[in-house]
């Protein structure tokens, strides 16, 4: 087997979805192509596959989900890839979906090919532990991440894209607040919209933006959402958009004052810093940001009363005492989560 040490390096890299359209996974493309800077081939296994532009010796095989085959057809289509292309990689690197790592787990172990699997879930079980039993290391950004717990845990930079996530020239409406990402329940936007109410209440003069989709099962959450904050759209305070493509979201975050994220206290979500390296101050209710946020930024209990207090405290800033946070921010981003961090300490560890 060709070494891992040298400069020839060859990668199986697989994901869920290439797709730079794709308002939650397109900044997995953004990934690979930074993977295609340090390797001499990257061979990418993805379910499914949408828009992308990725350089000759980036090769995309995709499953075939988007032609809507079966999870038998799926699943053979695997095993014909990863024996077919044997030869053309030396390491794996299998992003967030472990059941790819007990698929193929015997097989690379046999010939010798070293996994790695990025899981970034609180949530674990079972299938994650056996997952971990097969990879040499399980990369995740949170502490509060389950692999947290295993001895080859390995805590990881987030991988923001700081070339692409920066502050751009569009007008940052004064008092605005952004909140972006999928529409679901674990992400408390009914929480936010209570927020904007009360703030609306205490004669607060702000607007609130929500992009994203629902999928089918959580259109009802999205519906409701829609019902809840009715006289807040009537009165021109409260505006709901579509999901955007990951690379139309830095405007979006740069025409705002403030996002604000309520996923679960253990989230780590990507969202809360990509705001941040456009120097948007965020607001979230997750500790795993403790770290990084400073307290004013951080809603302990997921509560609507705290968090509007929280955002009428920042509404309170001077616009230079707002910047200058907002460029801290941005240069603890760039210094500890950058994609160009992440994918230097990724090719470090495949490549022992």
């Amino acid at each position: 087997m060709k070494s891992f040490n040298s400069m020839d390096r060859r990668l199986l890299v697989i994901t869920q979805k290439v797709n730079n359209e794709d308002p939650v996974l397109g900044f997995f493309h953004g990934w690979l192509l930074e993977m295609a800077k340090r390797a001499s081939l990257v061979t990418v296994i993805c379910l499914e596959k949408g828009q992308y532009r990725m350089p000759e010796h980036v090769r995309i095989f995709s499953l075939g989900k988007e032609r809507g085959l079966r999870k038998t057809a799926l699943i053979r289509n695997f095993y014909k890839i990863v024996w077919r292309e044997r030869k053309q990689y030396d390491a794996v690197f299998v992003h967030m979906n472990p059941e790819y790592v007990l698929l193929g787990g015997i097989f690379w172990f046999l010939l010798r090919k070293k996994v790695f699997l990025w899981y970034n879930h609180s949530k674990g079980g079972f299938r994650i532990w056996l997952a971990g039993v097969f990879a040499k290391k399980v990369f995740y950004t949170s502490s509060f991440a389950y692999p947290s717990r295993f001895k080859n845990g390995e805590v990881m930079p987030a991988g923001i894209d700081t070339k692409l996530f920066r502050s751009e020239s569009v007008t940052r409406r004064e008092q605005s607040i952004l909140s972006l990402g999928r529409i679901a329940p674990v992400k408390a936007i009914d929480i936010i919209l209570d927020a904007a109410d009360i703030l609306h209440d205490r004669k607060s003069n702000f607007s609130l933006s929500v992009y994203g989709d629902a999928l089918p099962k959580d259109r009802e959450y999205y519906e409701s959402l829609r019902k809840k904050a009715k006289n807040l759209e009537a009165s021109g305070i409260v505006y709901f958009h579509d999901g955007i493509p990951h690379y139309k979201a830095p405007s979006v975050y740069s025409a705002h004052d403030f996002f604000v994220n309520m996923s679960p206290p253990g989230l780590f979500d990507k969202t809360v810093l990509e705001a941040a390296a456009c120097e948007t101050i965020p607001i979230v209710s997750s500790l795993a940001f403790k770290d990084i946020l400073p307290p004013e930024c951080i809603v302990e209990e997921k509560s609507p009363e705290m968090l509007a207090e929280k955002i009428r405290n920042l509404f309170g800033l001077s616009v230079a005492k707002r910047q200058e946070l907002g460029r801290r921010l941005r240069a603890e981003v760039i210094e500890k989560h950058s994609l160009e961090v992440l994918m230097n300490r990724v090719f470090e560890r495949v490549s022992v």
